[in-house]
């Protein structure tokens, strides 16, 4: 399980959900005005690296660069 965990990325844990909408709102909107319309698409908003994809000008995903371990989950 470990291993499967340092092969995903997921946003910061100590960022609210409220946080973490706004950076994804940002992070696209900030795309779209660059004219990135396909594909995937990192920044970084208050010192968070946000990745969003982008299938045609419509939003698909977004994440972070956090890595979480087991013991994150209190094992």
């Amino acid at each position: 399980m470990e291993k499967q965990l340092s092969n995903v990325s997921f946003f910061n844990k100590n960022l609210s959900k409220e946080k973490v909408t706004s950076y994804v709102e940002k992070a696209f909107n900030e795309a779209l005005k660059k004219g990135v319309t396909d594909g995937r698409y990192t920044t970084k908003i208050n010192g968070e690296s946000i990745t969003v994809a982008i299938d045609k000008g419509v939003f698909q995903t977004a994440w972070g660069t956090y890595k979480n371990r087991l013991s994150d989950f209190g094992y």
